[in-house]
């Protein structure tokens, strides 16, 4: 990473690696010269747009507008951990400006097909099991990398894992990762904590692979795990969608214990994982669909948000065959 400065004299950061901008190592890009093409949304009170510059017609990229109550070290400190996660399922960090008396703006490698949240249109239906393996396999394929640095996301939920033209899912959101070992910071969405996390002493990787299991339930039912549900609850056809390797995948990484709870490693290793659950499917024409019935639904129905999935009041762990559902 180089360090530079724009004209302003406020620092920000520029990603040499990437090929989105003109020569990034030589080029200076003052924040004066993005200009605004469409408004993409808010998340967390961050506004977020689409953007782009003159130098490179016909390329869009992502800024996020901080309001000024957010803390500066907190968003440089979730940027920084952003790029040090670098790999092809991170959405990826291009430029942190630090306007005196502004909010602070990032800009990325724009996801404009929204988030997993926005999947869910009324009422809530699960995804195709073909596109519930692609998602956690790219998920967990970023999670085993930045595992393997010692990183841990911290705040795991739909609304982080991003969709871009293609489809393909960008983990992103880092603000409350932290190091391996650190002491815990904020602890995220209530809905997606592990068990454990209320009594950690230390920042360990397990928690990301219970978040990570909650988003597959998501995919599967629709809907969040609760404790007063189990598998032999399900209707059909819901349950007929829970094979016996998927039973075991969720139960894996929904395990109350972080001890023996899979890693992202091990779900990539996982017989549920191997290959898609529709070999004969042809999952990139199945992708390409989705995504352009996914983006007229998202044209169709811009002025209103996405339904909200119920969420429990609390969750609780699994192990073996017996999942909690809430239908």
């Amino acid at each position: 990473m180089e360090r530079i400065r724009d004209h302003s004299k406020r620092e920000h950061t520029i990603n040499p690696a990437t090929a989105m901008l003109p020569d990034p190592s030589n080029v200076m890009v003052p924040l004066s010269q993005w200009r605004e093409v469409d408004a993409i949304g808010s998340c967390a009170h961050v506004k977020r747009l689409k953007v782009s510059l003159a130098e490179i017609p016909g390329r869009f990229f992502e800024m996020g507008i901080f309001p000024q109550t957010m803390a500066a070290s907190i968003i440089r400190r979730g940027f920084e951990a952003q790029v040090a996660a670098n790999h092809p399922n991170v959405q990826t960090p291009l430029l942190l400006y630090e306007p005196k008396g502004r909010g602070v703006h990032e800009v990325f490698e724009l996801c404009e097909m929204g988030s997993l949240a926005d999947l869910f249109t009324a009422p809530p239906t699960p995804l195709p099991l073909n596109l519930c393996w692609l998602y956690i396999h790219q998920l967990c394929m970023a999670l085993a990398s930045i595992h393997d640095q010692h990183l841990v996301h911290c705040d795991i939920s739909l609304e982080k894992c991003l969709l871009d033209s293609s489809g393909n899912l960008k983990l992103t959101g880092f603000y409350l990762a932290r190091r391996e070992g650190e002491p815990p910071g904020d602890s995220g969405s209530v809905v997606y904590l592990a068990p454990e996390v209320t009594a950690l002493q230390k920042t360990a990787s397990p928690r990301d692979i219970w978040s990570a299991g909650v988003i597959l339930y998501a995919l599967l039912f629709a809907s969040f795990p609760r404790s007063d549900l189990h598998l032999r609850d399900i209707p059909q056809p819901a349950a007929a969608r829970l094979s016996a390797p998927l039973a075991d995948l969720l139960g894996g990484m929904l395990d109350p214990d972080p001890q023996t709870r899979l890693t992202a490693r091990g779900v990539l290793a996982h017989p549920w994982m191997v290959s898609p659950p529709c070999p004969s499917a042809d999952l990139q024409a199945e992708v390409r669909q989705w995504v352009l019935q996914h983006r007229n639904s998202r044209a169709a129905s811009r002025s209103s948000p996405p339904p909200a999935m119920r969420k429990p009041s609390r969750l609780v762990g699994v192990s073996g065959p017996s999942i909690p559902i809430l239908l």
